[in-house]
Protein backbone atom coordinates (compact mmCIF):
# COMPACT_ATOMS: atom_id res chain seq x y z
CA UNK A 1 0.00 0.00 0.00
CA UNK A 2 1.32 3.32 -0.86
CA UNK A 3 1.78 5.79 1.53
CA UNK A 4 0.32 8.93 0.20
CA UNK A 5 1.62 11.30 2.98
CA UNK A 6 5.29 10.54 1.56
CA UNK A 7 4.48 12.50 -1.65
CA UNK A 8 4.83 15.83 -1.76
CA UNK A 9 1.48 17.01 -1.82
CA UNK A 10 1.63 19.98 0.56
CA UNK A 11 2.06 23.67 -1.21
CA UNK A 12 1.41 27.06 0.21
CA UNK A 13 -2.23 27.43 -0.54
CA UNK A 14 -2.38 31.31 -0.29
CA UNK A 15 0.47 34.05 1.03
CA UNK A 16 -0.01 37.91 1.05
CA UNK A 17 2.64 40.50 1.59
CA UNK A 18 2.58 43.61 3.67
CA UNK A 19 4.15 46.92 3.04
CA UNK A 20 5.72 46.91 6.75
CA UNK A 21 6.91 44.30 8.84
CA UNK A 22 4.70 41.97 10.67
CA UNK A 23 4.22 42.15 14.46
CA UNK A 24 1.86 40.00 15.69
CA UNK A 25 -1.16 37.34 14.06
CA UNK A 26 -4.42 36.26 15.77
CA UNK A 27 -6.25 33.63 15.07
CA UNK A 28 -9.82 34.21 15.90
CA UNK A 29 -13.11 31.54 15.49
CA UNK A 30 -14.97 33.41 12.25
CA UNK A 31 -11.70 31.91 10.20
CA UNK A 32 -10.47 35.52 9.98
CA UNK A 33 -6.58 36.20 10.88
CA UNK A 34 -5.87 39.70 12.76
CA UNK A 35 -2.27 40.52 11.55
CA UNK A 36 -0.65 43.59 13.10
CA UNK A 37 1.89 44.92 11.35
CA UNK A 38 4.51 48.03 12.15
CA UNK A 39 5.16 51.28 10.32
CA UNK A 40 8.28 51.90 12.11
CA UNK A 41 9.47 54.95 10.29
CA UNK A 42 5.54 56.87 11.09
CA UNK A 43 5.60 55.21 14.44
CA UNK A 44 2.02 53.60 13.40
CA UNK A 45 0.94 50.11 14.52
CA UNK A 46 -1.59 49.32 11.69
CA UNK A 47 -4.33 46.21 11.67
CA UNK A 48 -5.50 43.88 8.66
CA UNK A 49 -8.20 41.53 8.73
CA UNK A 50 -7.16 38.56 6.26
CA UNK A 51 -9.54 35.65 5.43
CA UNK A 52 -7.78 32.37 6.53
CA UNK A 53 -9.64 29.98 3.28
CA UNK A 54 -8.69 32.85 0.85
CA UNK A 55 -5.37 34.60 2.18
CA UNK A 56 -7.85 37.77 1.07
CA UNK A 57 -8.07 41.27 2.57
CA UNK A 58 -11.46 41.70 4.05
CA UNK A 59 -10.02 45.38 5.66
CA UNK A 60 -6.73 46.37 5.94
CA UNK A 61 -4.31 49.62 7.04
CA UNK A 62 -6.56 50.34 10.16
CA UNK A 63 -5.36 51.83 13.13
CA UNK A 64 -6.37 54.01 16.19
CA UNK A 65 -5.92 57.56 17.39
CA UNK A 66 -3.21 55.72 19.61
CA UNK A 67 -0.93 55.37 16.89
CA UNK A 68 2.03 53.49 18.11
CA UNK A 69 1.68 52.72 21.91
CA UNK A 70 -1.48 50.31 21.02
CA UNK A 71 -1.58 46.28 21.26
CA UNK A 72 -4.00 43.47 20.98
CA UNK A 73 -5.14 41.42 23.79
CA UNK A 74 -7.10 38.66 21.68
CA UNK A 75 -9.90 38.39 19.45
CA UNK A 76 -12.65 37.10 20.87
CA UNK A 77 -16.93 36.01 19.26
CA UNK A 78 -16.05 38.76 16.20
CA UNK A 79 -14.40 41.32 18.70
CA UNK A 80 -11.01 42.58 18.68
CA UNK A 81 -9.84 43.65 22.43
CA UNK A 82 -7.00 46.20 21.90
CA UNK A 83 -5.04 48.14 25.30
CA UNK A 84 -3.07 51.19 25.31
CA UNK A 85 -0.27 51.70 27.58
CA UNK A 86 0.41 53.29 30.62
CA UNK A 87 2.99 55.36 29.02
CA UNK A 88 5.78 54.62 26.11
CA UNK A 89 8.18 54.09 28.91
CA UNK A 90 5.99 51.59 31.51
CA UNK A 91 4.56 49.06 29.54
CA UNK A 92 1.86 48.17 31.38
CA UNK A 93 -1.85 47.64 29.52
CA UNK A 94 -4.49 50.45 30.31
CA UNK A 95 -7.70 51.07 29.08
CA UNK A 96 -10.08 48.77 26.54
CA UNK A 97 -11.44 49.58 22.97
CA UNK A 98 -13.35 46.82 21.43
CA UNK A 99 -13.78 47.47 17.68
CA UNK A 100 -15.57 44.48 15.47
CA UNK A 101 -13.72 42.04 13.24
CA UNK A 102 -15.45 42.23 10.08
CA UNK A 103 -15.99 45.79 9.79
CA UNK A 104 -13.51 47.25 12.06
CA UNK A 105 -15.97 49.88 13.46
CA UNK A 106 -15.07 50.96 17.54
CA UNK A 107 -18.17 49.49 19.67
CA UNK A 108 -17.65 50.89 22.60
CA UNK A 109 -14.75 51.68 25.07
CA UNK A 110 -13.49 51.64 28.56
CA UNK A 111 -11.24 53.93 30.34
CA UNK A 112 -9.04 53.16 33.87
CA UNK A 113 -8.98 49.44 33.15
CA UNK A 114 -7.54 46.12 32.44
CA UNK A 115 -8.22 43.37 30.82
CA UNK A 116 -7.51 40.14 32.47
CA UNK A 117 -9.38 37.54 30.40
CA UNK A 118 -12.34 36.34 28.38
CA UNK A 119 -15.11 33.64 28.93
CA UNK A 120 -17.98 33.21 26.98
CA UNK A 121 -19.88 36.18 25.68
CA UNK A 122 -17.75 38.33 28.86
CA UNK A 123 -14.39 39.84 29.59
CA UNK A 124 -12.88 40.36 32.60
CA UNK A 125 -10.85 43.45 33.83
CA UNK A 126 -8.91 45.38 36.87
CA UNK A 127 -9.37 48.80 37.70
CA UNK A 128 -5.89 50.63 37.21
CA UNK A 129 -5.96 52.10 40.71
CA UNK A 130 -3.60 50.32 42.79
CA UNK A 131 -4.58 51.45 46.62
CA UNK A 132 -7.94 49.70 45.95
CA UNK A 133 -8.17 47.43 43.24
CA UNK A 134 -11.77 46.73 41.58
CA UNK A 135 -12.71 43.65 39.33
CA UNK A 136 -15.30 43.87 36.90
CA UNK A 137 -16.94 41.61 34.00
CA UNK A 138 -18.11 43.10 31.31
CA UNK A 139 -20.21 42.32 28.04
CA UNK A 140 -18.36 41.65 25.34
CA UNK A 141 -20.59 42.89 22.90
CA UNK A 142 -21.72 46.12 24.29
CA UNK A 143 -19.14 47.55 26.97
CA UNK A 144 -21.60 47.16 29.90
CA UNK A 145 -20.54 46.31 33.17
CA UNK A 146 -22.64 43.32 34.68
CA UNK A 147 -20.81 42.96 37.90
CA UNK A 148 -17.98 44.64 40.10
CA UNK A 149 -16.22 41.43 41.87
CA UNK A 150 -14.05 41.02 44.86
CA UNK A 151 -10.40 39.16 44.70
CA UNK A 152 -12.55 36.07 45.55
CA UNK A 153 -15.47 36.16 43.12
CA UNK A 154 -13.29 36.85 40.59
CA UNK A 155 -10.61 33.65 41.05
CA UNK A 156 -14.48 31.42 41.31
CA UNK A 157 -15.74 32.32 38.22
CA UNK A 158 -12.23 32.31 36.11
CA UNK A 159 -11.92 28.45 37.39
CA UNK A 160 -14.42 27.81 34.60
CA UNK A 161 -12.28 29.63 31.59
CA UNK A 162 -13.40 28.55 28.22
CA UNK A 163 -11.14 27.88 25.42
CA UNK A 164 -11.94 30.14 22.15
CA UNK A 165 -10.08 28.30 20.01
CA UNK A 166 -10.72 24.46 19.92
CA UNK A 167 -9.52 24.60 15.93
CA UNK A 168 -6.27 26.55 17.29
CA UNK A 169 -3.04 24.74 17.73
CA UNK A 170 0.07 26.38 18.91
CA UNK A 171 3.62 24.02 18.71
CA UNK A 172 4.93 22.97 21.31
CA UNK A 173 8.71 24.73 21.99
CA UNK A 174 11.06 21.86 23.20
CA UNK A 175 14.57 20.89 23.44
CA UNK A 176 15.55 18.22 21.06
CA UNK A 177 16.88 15.70 24.13
CA UNK A 178 13.07 15.52 25.12
CA UNK A 179 11.52 14.49 21.47
CA UNK A 180 10.63 11.16 21.57
CA UNK A 181 9.21 10.37 18.31
CA UNK A 182 11.76 8.28 16.24
CA UNK A 183 10.50 9.71 12.94
CA UNK A 184 11.00 13.68 14.23
CA UNK A 185 14.57 12.71 15.64
CA UNK A 186 15.87 11.12 12.23
CA UNK A 187 15.04 13.86 10.18
CA UNK A 188 16.76 16.70 12.95
CA UNK A 189 19.69 14.37 13.21
CA UNK A 190 20.01 14.39 9.04
CA UNK A 191 20.57 18.18 9.36
CA UNK A 192 23.56 18.02 11.67
CA UNK A 193 25.05 21.41 11.26
CA UNK A 194 24.37 24.20 14.03
CA UNK A 195 20.84 23.04 14.75
CA UNK A 196 19.51 25.12 17.65
CA UNK A 197 18.68 22.68 20.66
CA UNK A 198 14.89 23.84 20.95
CA UNK A 199 12.58 23.47 18.20
CA UNK A 200 8.72 24.06 17.72
CA UNK A 201 6.57 21.30 17.13
CA UNK A 202 3.18 19.64 16.60
CA UNK A 203 2.57 15.95 16.28
CA UNK A 204 -0.30 14.13 14.26
CA UNK A 205 -0.62 11.40 13.11
CA UNK A 206 0.16 11.66 9.48
CA UNK A 207 2.79 14.35 9.51
CA UNK A 208 5.00 16.16 12.31
CA UNK A 209 5.35 20.16 11.68
CA UNK A 210 8.86 21.33 12.88
CA UNK A 211 10.34 24.83 13.04
CA UNK A 212 14.04 25.10 13.72
CA UNK A 213 16.83 27.14 13.34
CA UNK A 214 20.76 26.96 12.10
CA UNK A 215 23.35 29.62 13.92
CA UNK A 216 25.45 31.32 12.06
CA UNK A 217 28.65 33.34 13.10
CA UNK A 218 28.76 36.84 11.84
CA UNK A 219 32.03 37.99 13.47
CA UNK A 220 31.27 38.05 17.15
CA UNK A 221 27.23 38.14 16.13
CA UNK A 222 25.68 34.89 16.01
CA UNK A 223 22.78 34.79 13.73
CA UNK A 224 19.83 32.48 13.16
CA UNK A 225 18.75 31.36 9.57
CA UNK A 226 14.54 29.71 10.17
CA UNK A 227 13.48 26.72 8.45
CA UNK A 228 9.62 25.22 8.90
CA UNK A 229 9.67 21.32 7.41
CA UNK A 230 6.64 19.10 7.39
CA UNK A 231 8.05 15.62 7.73
CA UNK A 232 5.99 11.98 7.27
CA UNK A 233 6.51 9.56 10.06
CA UNK A 234 9.00 7.72 8.34
CA UNK A 235 10.97 11.24 8.38
CA UNK A 236 10.83 11.91 5.20
CA UNK A 237 10.64 15.63 4.11
CA UNK A 238 7.32 16.75 2.49
CA UNK A 239 7.50 20.80 2.42
CA UNK A 240 10.33 22.93 3.48
CA UNK A 241 10.40 26.57 3.32
CA UNK A 242 13.03 29.34 5.17
CA UNK A 243 11.30 31.76 7.11
CA UNK A 244 14.11 34.50 7.57
CA UNK A 245 17.93 34.31 6.71
CA UNK A 246 19.94 36.34 9.23
CA UNK A 247 17.72 37.12 12.47
CA UNK A 248 19.29 38.38 15.51
CA UNK A 249 17.39 36.28 17.71
CA UNK A 250 14.69 33.48 17.50
CA UNK A 251 10.91 33.64 17.57
CA UNK A 252 8.67 31.52 18.89
CA UNK A 253 6.05 30.17 17.96
CA UNK A 254 7.29 29.83 14.29
CA UNK A 255 3.54 28.79 13.05
CA UNK A 256 0.59 27.92 14.33
CA UNK A 257 -2.52 25.76 12.86
CA UNK A 258 -6.30 27.71 12.78
CA UNK A 259 -9.06 25.35 11.51
CA UNK A 260 -6.69 22.93 9.24
CA UNK A 261 -4.67 26.13 8.14
CA UNK A 262 -0.83 25.85 8.85
CA UNK A 263 0.01 29.64 9.30
CA UNK A 264 3.60 31.40 9.57
CA UNK A 265 5.59 34.44 8.17
CA UNK A 266 8.54 34.69 6.14
CA UNK A 267 10.64 37.16 5.81
CA UNK A 268 8.92 39.27 7.79
CA UNK A 269 6.22 40.99 5.72
CA UNK A 270 4.56 37.77 4.04
CA UNK A 271 1.35 35.83 5.58
CA UNK A 272 1.67 32.36 4.35
CA UNK A 273 -1.34 29.77 4.65
CA UNK A 274 -1.29 25.48 3.86
CA UNK A 275 -4.16 23.64 3.76
CA UNK A 276 -3.34 20.15 5.91
CA UNK A 277 -5.67 18.15 3.63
Amino acid sequence: MVNFISKNIFKVHWKLNFKDPIWRIFPSSQKVILTETRDIENKIAKFHSVDLNTGKFLWKNFYLDSDWWVGVEGVYNGVIIFHEYERPDFPIHKNIIAVDLINHSIIWQLSDVRFIIAMDEFIYAASNYQEEKNYFKINLNSGEIIRTLSADEIKSELVQNKCYYENFILPIYISLEKIQIQSVNKYLFSIKKNIVKEVDLIQNERYNIIGYSLEKYSGNQILYNDYISIIDNQGRKIFKDQLIENAYQIISPRFFIDNGYLIYIKNKSELNGIYLH
